[in-house]
C-alpha cells in the first residue's frame, strides 16, 4: 500500500473486535503481537493508523456473519448492522479530523481505507483458506464490495 499523507507509527497490527476487553469503565485493547502469519520484522514496521482501522472495520463483517450463523438473523439485517456500526466507528474516532490534521481530502483518506481494507480482506481470504474454509466467503465477499466500490 502506498504511503498516504498520515504518520507513519507503530500499529497495534491484528485490530479487532477479539482484540477488545469491554472493563466497567472503558473498553481495553489486547494482543499486540500483530498479525499471527507475518514475519516479526513486518509486525516491528511502521504503519499507517488506517490499518488498525481497517482491521476493525474488516471485523464487523465478521460479527455480522456470526450472527447469521449462530441467531438466524437475516443476512440483510446483519449487513445493515454492519455498515452502520463501520460509520458509527469511523464516528467515534473522528475519522475525518484525522484527515484534517494532516492535510488530506476527505475523499481521499476514505480512498486510502478502501485500500487498506481491501488489503485486509485479501489477507483473510488466505487466513481464511488455510484455517477455516467454511469462513471464506466473509473476506471474499467483503473483497468483492471494495471492488464493486
Amino acid at each position: 500500500v502506498p504511503r498516504e499523507t498520515l504518520p507513519w507509527q507503530r500499529v497495534h497490527g491484528d485490530y479487532h473486535l477479539g482484540q477488545t476487553l469491554q472493563t466497567n469503565d472503558m473498553p481495553r485493547i489486547i494482543d499486540f503481537e500483530g498479525e499471527p502469519s507475518r514475519s516479526l520484522n513486518e509486525r516491528r514496521t511502521k504503519n499507517s493508523p488506517l490499518f488498525d482501522l481497517a482491521g476493525m472495520l474488516r471485523s464487523f463483517d465478521y460479527a455480522a456473519e456470526h450472527s447469521i450463523r449462530s441467531t438466524g438473523c437475516h443476512p440483510e439485517r446483519a449487513r445493515a448492522w454492519s455498515e452502520d456500526v463501520c460509520k458509527s466507528f469511523l464516528s467515534g474516532y473522528d475519522f475525518l479530523a484525522l484527515g484534517e490534521a494532516h492535510s488530506s481530502s476527505q475523499g481521499e483518506l476514505k480512498r486510502q481505507l478502501q485500500i487498506y481494507c481491501l488489503e485486509k480482506s485479501l489477507y483473510e481470504i488466505i487466513y481464511e483458506a488455510e484455517h477455516r474454509p467454511d469462513w471464506l466467503l466473509v473476506p471474499i465477499s467483503g473483497a468483492l464490495r471494495l471492488l464493486e466500490e
